[in-house]
């Protein structure tokens, strides 16, 4: 885990990243037009956000997008139902096999 606040983003900003994102957005041009046309969501834009998340896809971590954003959602859900049912965390949890993962 890392803290957000303390990331340093400049190192985006140096020629090496910069280049790397230049050719990136070369070699995927037609999938950026693509999802910019779909998704109203500007190529450059997505470019930037994959050199600070995966650094262009190289870098994906160790835990699978699925599981980090079904995380999220249970944790919103979980924050709306819970001052309205009698189940506990780990009942609601048990009930919500698609997130829940036994050990």
């Amino acid at each position: 885990m890392h803290s957000e606040g303390k990331l340093n983003y400049g190192q985006f900003l140096k020629r090496g990243p910069l280049e790397r994102a230049r050719i990136y957005m070369k070699k995927h041009k037609t999938e950026l037009a693509e999802a910019e046309k779909n998704y109203g969501v500007n190529g450059r834009i997505i470019t930037a956000i994959l050199l600070v998340e995966t650094r262009l896809g190289t870098y994906t971590g160790k835990s699978s997008v699925f599981n980090i954003l079904s995380t999220d959602i249970r944790n919103m859900l979980w924050k709306k139902v819970s001052g309205s049912t009698r189940l506990s965390r780990q009942e609601f949890e048990a009930r919500n096999p698609a997130g829940h993962t036994k050990n």
